[in-house]
């Protein structure tokens, strides 16, 4: 509120006055009398000094030799003020014009492109596919249909199930949904049995629908039925339903690395080397000399200009290089041993998310100049599939 009372001020150009001798409390209230605003006000041994607008400061000149006092004004601001100032220069106007004629223009085309994350494939790849489809920054507003874009993007990204593309004056935001290649999907009316995902030891079976037909205890191999969508009803007729429910089972896995004692892995090497770049649009103005040759691994970052908060479409690319060469190296089996059981655990954590390890067997062997590491693993999970009835034989 105070940035707002502040702003009317300055806009309507207010005097910082001080007045002297007479009487300052018969002075300020003759001015609130007469409706006139003083705001800002200091007394001290009757003088006096406060903030009134431009307009008021003409009117208290009678008020104030009513009261005895003497007037002046010790500072002037505002927007009357500031244009007074500057009337005979018109180079301001006239950049002030070009400026605003300039983002006129600028505001015709994409400024800059927002992708929702986690995005479901390569950065780089959803943009070029973007950029074939009419979307890029620099591309005229007016000439992107974002129903042609959504639907290009899902053809040439197999890994975007979705896509929906939104445009905000010179900002387009394209949300991403990623593929999921789940088995397939039925409807929870449809009629389906359960059937076993993968070998193992029936441990418990619970059915909210549908008949069971296994019992705890009992072995059972992939596609085997679990629980029947076929129910048979009390008079003799039959009835298919959405079995539902869950099957735990002792099931066996096994994960296997391979660590060789000998051989070549790539190291970095020398300092890296950075490039950047400046954009404007689709215009590139390199910011280096160097050419970078050899093998290296490549990043890079885009930061970009901003203005008021708003995100200009120039920006700086920085990639970075960091070369790196092939060296050859020697393990012992010890050291080949921790390495491979480092790796092991590794896969251990994204195996077994979903599931509970009852018993775990290492076995470690050398062959072939290589540490080859076994795991076994008995395991509980669910291993219950839906899988839609077609007929009744």
């Amino acid at each position: 509120m105070k940035l707002i009372i502040r702003g009317r001020h300055w806009l309507r150009g207010y005097v910082k006055f001080q007045s002297t001798g007479g009487s300052p409390e018969g002075f300020l209230n003759s001015c609130n009398a007469k409706q006139v605003d003083v705001w800002g006000t200091i007394c001290k041994s009757r003088l006096l000094r406060g903030y009134i607008s431009v307009r008021d400061y003409k009117k208290i000149r009678p008020v104030a030799r009513e009261n005895g006092i003497r007037l002046r004004h010790i500072e002037k601001a505002g927007l009357p003020f500031w244009t007074q100032r500057y009337r005979y220069r018109w180079g301001i106007p006239v950049g002030a014009a070009a400026f605003l004629g300039l983002l006129w223009f600028l505001s015709l085309f994409i400024w800059n492109i927002e992708l929702s994350a986690p995005l479901p494939a390569d950065e780089q790849l959803i943009r070029s596919s973007l950029a074939r489809a009419g979307l890029y920054e620099g591309a005229l507003r007016s000439g992107i249909d974002a129903q042609q874009v959504r639907l290009k993007l899902q053809m040439e990204v197999p890994e975007i199930s979705w896509a929906s593309v939104n445009m905000q004056g010179s900002f387009a935001g394209v949300e991403l949904h990623q593929t999921a290649f789940p088995p397939e999907f039925v409807d929870n009316e449809e009629p389906c049995n359960l059937k076993a995902a993968r070998d193992g030891r029936i441990v418990k079976v619970e059915a909210t629908a549908g008949q069971i037909v296994v019992k705890p205890g009992e072995g059972v191999t992939k596609g085997d039925l679990l629980v029947s969508g076929v129910v048979e009803n009390q008079t003799g007729t039959t009835t298919l339903v959405h079995a539902a429910g869950n099957v735990i089972a002792e099931t066996s896995r096994q994960l296997t690395v391979e660590v060789p004692l000998q051989g070549k892995e790539k190291k970095p090497s020398g300092d890296p080397i950075v490039h950047r770049t400046l954009s404007f649009f689709e215009l590139h103005l390199p910011l280096y000399l160097s050419n970078v040759s050899g093998e290296y691994e490549r990043e890079w970052r885009r930061d970009y200009v901003s203005f008021l908060g708003v995100r200009l479409p120039i920006y700086v690319t920085t990639a970075t290089f960091q070369p790196i060469r092939e060296e050859a190296f020697s393990l012992d089996q010890q050291q080949a041993e921790e390495k491979a059981q480092k790796l092991l655990e590794e896969k251990e954590k994204s195996a077994f998310q979903n599931m509970q390890v009852k018993r775990k067997e290492i076995e470690i062997v050398r062959k072939n100049n290589k540490i080859i590491i076994t795991g076994r693993y008995l395991c509980e999970e669910s291993i219950a599939l839906c899988e839609k009835i077609d007929k009744i034989s």
